[in-house]
């Protein structure tokens, strides 16, 4: 019998025994649902924020519930498609898993210690499974960020108006509820908006942005991770790559975040050039990091302002304890809050501390072909982020996070079968057999 000649060119490529990298309409469905997962756990605070200042009054029960079951929904995508894992991320993830648990039986039982510690890999979950998400989504949503920021920037009363922050986060954060208000929050901002002397350090505006995110560090990382995107792994032209850089690097300073601005200007040129580091940089990057924190912890003099500070949480926390006690986790979390190396330690010790790094930044998820250059950026944030608060494991950050890793940890010749039902793509013939032609 004669067989009938595909109608379209992707059938006849697949039947031709070639690769298509065209996403089929279902996969670009879920795509579609990962995205809006990810867009909605991103900008959650800005919605919420805005119920809060028009009438439907939020408290940090609400929010948490809320935030729950947001990200509960993210994960369920994960449910409907069985994706193809490999085993050392399986038994990475597992490993983290188990430690948390007998970290949280040897301890006092902490169940949001797994939310905070497994929340990028659920999101990085959700991005290796979103195969087809569309560059002009991302796009769309960026720019979205940049209107807001700039409302902020330049009608600030309106902004405000639409959601206060500082209303919202006395009512949603008891460490800002049991402080007096500052010039901040009545101003309808976030409390550590003004920085010292009043002003921001680009002195761009008159106080750090915070945009649809509400604080300053939030949108700094943004840039970071948006940076990351444009660069390495948006497939536009070089001219709106570079335009989308140059905002990042305008959001990051309007935040007045000056570790992910250097950041921001290490990534985006390695990137552009679209260079592929060794391997092993990935797994190097952050302990060097950290060594150069620590040296400068350490051989400091003088009053080091603010960075000296930031970066003293940390080392302070571990310097009162042995190596046992940090194996163990056994740490002082006076300040775990305001340092996520010392939360992570506390919950996974000393080792499960970099396994936790390593599979955040993709390390263990990535397929090989994939520019290992990517994960060095998403180490460095990583680590960075860590060292400077615990906004990684917010949300607001580790959805995007986990997403673009994701993302990125596909090679770029990997096939993704479509696995729903009702999707009838032709099969490709055994090598070396082609199509009949078309009857006549």
């Amino acid at each position: 019998m004669l067989r009938t000649a595909p109608r379209n060119r992707e059938a006849m490529l697949l039947n031709l025994g070639a690769v298509s990298n065209v996403p089929t309409r279902a996969q670009t469905r879920r795509a579609r649902l990962c995205f809006a997962a990810v867009a909605l756990s991103m900008l959650l605070n800005f919605f919420l924020a805005f119920l809060n200042t028009h009438g439907v009054a939020m408290n940090e029960g609400k929010v948490t519930i809320i935030q729950i079951a947001v990200t509960g929904l993210s994960g369920c995508l994960l449910l409907t498609r069985v994706a193809q894992a490999r085993a050392v991320p399986i038994i990475t993830l597992a490993v983290l898993i188990v430690t948390l648990i007998v970290m949280n039986l040897i301890k006092t039982p902490n169940p949001k210690a797994f939310y905070d510690c497994l929340i990028v890999p659920l999101y990085i979950g959700v991005g290796a499974s979103a195969y087809g998400v569309r560059d002009r989504w991302m796009s769309w949503l960026f720019w979205f960020v940049v209107i807001i920021v700039a409302m902020e920037a330049l009608l600030p009363t309106i902004y405000t108006a639409i959601v206060n922050a500082g209303d919202y986060f006395r009512a949603t954060r008891a460490w800002v509820a049991s402080t007096a208000a500052n010039k901040a929050t009545q101003d309808g901002l976030y409390a550590g908006a003004y920085r010292g002397g009043g002003t921001s350090a680009f002195s761009m505006i008159d106080h750090r942005a915070g945009g649809p995110f509400l604080e300053p560090l939030s949108l700094g990382y943004f840039s970071v991770l948006m940076t990351i995107y444009f660069s390495g792994m948006h497939k536009g032209g070089f001219f709106y790559r570079a335009i989308a850089v140059i905002a990042c690097l305008v959001l990051s300073m309007a935040s007045d975040s000056r570790a992910a601005s250097g950041l921001l200007l290490l990534c985006a040129p390695l990137l552009f050039a679209r260079l592929k580091l060794p391997s092993i940089l990935m797994w190097v990057a952050s302990p060097i990091l950290l060594f150069i924190a620590w040296f400068y912890y350490t051989h400091h003099t003088g009053d080091g302002g603010e960075l000296y500070y930031r970066i003293s949480l940390t080392f302070d926390g571990l310097a009162g304890s042995n190596v046992w006690e940090m194996l163990v986790g056994d740490v002082n979390t006076e300040h775990a809050n305001d340092s996520g190396f010392l939360y992570l330690t506390y919950n996974f010790g000393l080792v499960g501390v970099f396994l936790a790094v390593f599979y955040y930044s993709g390390l263990f998820t990535r397929q090989r072909g994939s520019n290992p250059s990517l994960f060095i950026c998403f180490s460095l944030l990583a680590t960075l982020t860590l060292l400077f608060g615990g906004a990684l494991l917010s949300i607001k950050s580790a959805s995007l996070m986990g997403f673009l890793v994701g993302m990125a940890g596909r090679a770029p010749e990997e096939v993704v079968e479509d696995e729903e039902e009702g999707e009838d793509l032709p099969q490709p013939l055994p090598l070396g057999r082609r199509p009949a032609k078309m009857l006549a």
